[in-house]
């Protein structure tokens, strides 16, 4: 996307090492940077990191995971760059969800909209496991339609599509695992993984949930991993 606009991409590192990033934006005046909360928490602690923020950042934009108020604060204060975005977006679709740049966010419970539905593509929110559509405030999983996502996989020269693809009146599906709430005014906000879903004792535990009562309990914690074995 950043080539298809006519723009260069600073590849800092073969892999991600927040030295070699925060060098690049000490050097190459970059307009805009993305990445993911956990990634963009150890740049902002990096003892490289400029106090002085960023003059030629236009935008942060994060993805890939929830992000906190607390989060978004912290970036205004440190890059000082025009906006701050938080998107939605897999290896299997891209340019799904998002914000027009020249809009006020949507928040929910401390966390930041990942957007609304972009042109051209379609979302529904159904009932895990199933294609049943929720109503709009009923947490459920994010499906997501349009010629932003992938039409299966490759496997040699044949593609293939698994229990996460189905087709409903001449559209193509795919299942995201991710478990969103959308609300009255079409913003969607990410609460966590099905796939991830932890069951004890016969109740569902979200790690999602977890995360966000460590997060407002520890003060300090950056990152937080939950699991079950």
């Amino acid at each position: 996307m950043t080539w298809r606009a006519g723009a260069s991409l600073v590849f800092a590192a073969p892999q991600f090492d927040p030295g070699a990033v925060v060098h690049a934006l000490n050097t190459q005046e970059p307009t805009n940077i993305s990445c993911s909360p956990s990634i963009m928490m150890s740049l902002l602690s990096h003892p490289d990191f400029s106090p002085d923020g960023y003059p030629s950042l236009k935008v942060v934009a994060m993805g890939a995971d929830r992000v906190s108020k607390e989060l978004v604060q912290q970036c205004k204060n440190t890059f000082r760059p025009e906006k701050v975005a938080n998107g939605w977006g897999m290896t299997e679709g891209i340019g799904i969800l998002g914000s027009p740049f020249e809009e006020s966010p949507a928040w929910r419970e401390g966390e930041l909209t990942v957007g609304h539905v972009l042109p051209g593509a379609a979302v529904r929110v159904c009932e895990p496991e199933t294609t049943d559509v929720v109503e709009r405030e009923v947490p459920g999983e994010l499906h997501v339609s349009g010629p932003q996502v992938l039409a299966g996989y490759y496997s040699g020269s044949a593609v293939i599509r698994n229990d996460s693809f189905y087709e409903d009146k001449g559209r193509l599906w795919f299942k995201t695992g991710d478990a969103v709430v959308m609300d009255d005014a079409g913003s969607i906000f990410l609460t966590g993984r099905f796939k991830d879903l932890i069951i004890r004792g016969g109740e569902n535990i979200h790690p999602g949930l977890i995360e966000g009562c460590l997060n407002a309990a520890l003060p300090g914690v950056q990152v937080i991993a939950t699991g079950c074995w």
